[in-house]
């Protein structure tokens, strides 16, 4: 059916009881209004191309009114008379907008990587991993090195410039209390592999290949009430059935933690 298709016509056209009718302009050849019996109305255009007719569906009415469509519809027109494919070079279009869109995504990620700071990652290491997957005097352990070690220290520092050199200067800022130290860099090491894995750092971990502390093995004494409780557990495992390394463990408690 041919008809001038205008806003009125378009707002009041009539909707057919099932499937659906286009209602073709008089003015620009290919031009229609598509109505579908649920109420759907669509501006499509019609145009042949390498001997193939083809039918491009270009927005909905009433969001695009019928002046932009009929705009649209003469140009796709002008496209076609050029040797061009409207469908082919709005798909076009649309892939380079989007790969656009992503790219600037992308851009706006790397900077927002680029200014996470330690303590970022520290607040986010203590959330995601160690109350999660560490026990209460661990979790105790690592709030206090966190919290008053590297926060403190090294918190306003950028992930992705952190170095080797800054991890040895903090390590060796810190050798009065070597264990201390080296449980320190044990954390950091924690938290760089999580940065690494989240996207944050693209360098390695800055804690590789720098030297711990040595730390000598702990004598620990026992008062009585304590040596009480060994030698009791020690009887007591005698009268049970044990492993031969659960004997030979308990044996090496006595013998070389404990001093008489």
């Amino acid at each position: 059916m041919k008809i001038k298709i205008t806003e009125a016509f378009a707002k009041n056209a009539e909707i057919p009881a099932k499937g659906s009718v286009v209602y073709w302009d008089t003015d620009v050849h290919g031009f229609g209004l598509r109505v579908t019996s649920s109420g759907v109305k669509s501006f499509v255009q019609n145009y042949v191309h390498d001997g193939r007719e083809r039918r491009a569906t270009r927005g909905r009415y009433p969001e695009y009114s019928v002046v932009a469509a009929r705009n649209e519809a003469l140009d796709m027109r002008g496209e076609v008379r050029q040797g061009k494919d409207p469908i082919v070079e709005r798909e076009a279009k649309k892939a380079e907008a989007e790969a656009a869109t992503k790219a600037a995504e992308q851009v706006i990620e790397e900077a927002a990587k680029a200014e996470h700071t330690i303590e970022d990652l520290a607040h986010e290491y203590y959330e995601r991993h160690v109350l999660r997957k560490n026990r209460p005097n661990s979790i105790k352990n690592n709030r206090c090195m966190v919290k008053n070690i590297i926060i403190p220290r090294i918190g306003k520092m950028k992930v992705p410039e952190f170095s080797r050199r800054d991890i040895e200067d903090l390590h060796y800022a810190l050798r009065e209390t070597q264990s201390r130290a080296n449980r320190v860099l044990a954390v950091l090491g924690k938290m760089f592999n999580l940065a690494i894995d989240w996207g944050w750092r693209t360098a390695e971990n800055p804690t590789r290949r720098v030297e711990r502390y040595h730390e000598e093995p702990k004598t620990v004494w026992l008062n009585v009430e304590e040596m009480s409780r060994l030698m009791a557990a020690r009887f007591a495992s005698t009268k049970t059935k044990t492993s031969p390394m659960q004997s030979a463990y308990l044996s090496r408690q006595v013998a070389g933690l404990v001093k008489y």
